[in-house]
């Protein structure tokens, strides 16, 4: 606790770039090391690979604005130092290599110094087992080549494409409609954040966010819903057009009602018919006998009809 006290206070102090990056590193360091054990008291019961006298490992996972991106960053921290008893055959390995790396001084150095970056962190087992000491670097740091593996973790936020067809992005897609997909993807992408939360969170993950970028339909699916499309835009085709008809059929009703009504609109119409006629060049023209003309005519004919029949049934009396 003291340590957080006195970096927190050098950080306010007027410090070269390089120290104050490397001091906020020191920070962080510090900060989770007091965090970690409170964490691993909690997790005890619920992660496997975590044990009493073990190194808790925290991972966090984030997101960047991409399609079903995912960021892993992965810190090793020994919050409760590992005894180092290896047993005694480990206890002789450990003596012989410590002479053997004596004796081919100043060759072994090659292989003992190695080096991590800035933004990187060597975590060195022994015989499998952590030492203490927790994660070396950034710098030179010295491992036995004969006993001691290390692994570098990389601090940086890295990001990688799930991949497609995942089983969870199965799961909860396949609830939802194209439509619901292409509109809804901060829901679906909290769903299937809260799903893979659960799941990894017993061992130490920490999924913060996911983002789908796009949503690609199977071939087969395409067709499918390309056909359904086309049936129905000629659905809505055939009920517009029928509208169309109705609309068309009631006014025609009720023009020819009014015209029936007036005389002198069916003659107006006769004569607009017959300048559409005339100006569309034709060398034909059917020049169309007007319905008075026609009753006139008719009139006249059974007029005729019934003084023929006066007069024959008049001879046959006579």
């Amino acid at each position: 606790m003291h340590l957080l006290h006195e970096v927190r206070a050098r950080r306010h102090q007027h410090l070269p770039m390089h120290q104050h990056h490397q001091l906020q590193l020191q920070l962080h360091e510090v900060e989770q090391q007091q965090r970690v054990p409170l964490l691993h008291q909690q997790s005890q019961h619920s992660l496997p690979l975590h044990h009493h006298n073990r190194t808790s490992v925290v991972t966090r996972w984030k997101t960047k604005p991409s399609r079903h991106h995912a960021v892993r960053d992965t810190v090793f921290f020994a919050d409760q130092p590992v005894t180092g008893n290896l047993g005694f055959c480990g206890f002789l390995l450990s003596i012989f290599s410590t002479v053997f790396l004596l004796i081919t001084a100043p060759f072994s150095l090659f292989f003992c110094v190695k080096i991590v970056n800035e933004y990187e962190r060597a975590v060195i087992f022994r015989l499998g087992r952590l030492i203490p000491g927790g994660a070396r670097g950034p710098g030179l740091f010295f491992v036995n080549p004969c006993i001691d593996t290390y692994r570098k973790v990389d601090l940086r936020v890295l990001t990688f494409d799930v991949q497609p067809q995942e089983t969870t992005l199965r799961n909860v897609l396949g609830t939802k409609t194209l439509a619901e997909m292409l509109s809804d993807r901060e829901h679906i992408s909290l769903k299937i954040q809260e799903t893979l939360d659960e799941a990894t969170y017993p061992w130490g993950v920490k999924v913060e966010r996911v983002e789908i970028k796009d949503v690609r339909l199977p071939y087969q699916l395409q067709r499918a819903m390309a056909a359904e499309a086309e049936a129905t835009r000629e659905a809505r085709a055939k009920v517009i057009a029928a509208e169309g008809e109705e609309l068309s059929s009631k006014a025609l009703s009720q023009a020819a009602e009014l015209i029936s009504q007036s005389p002198s609109a069916i003659h107006l119409s006769f004569l607009q018919t017959l300048k559409a006629i005339s100006a569309e060049k034709n060398q034909t023209i059917v020049v169309p006998i007007p319905v008075e003309i026609i009753r006139w005519l008719n009139r006249k004919k059974n007029k005729k009809q019934q003084g023929k029949k006066v007069n024959d049934s008049g001879n046959n009396e006579a």
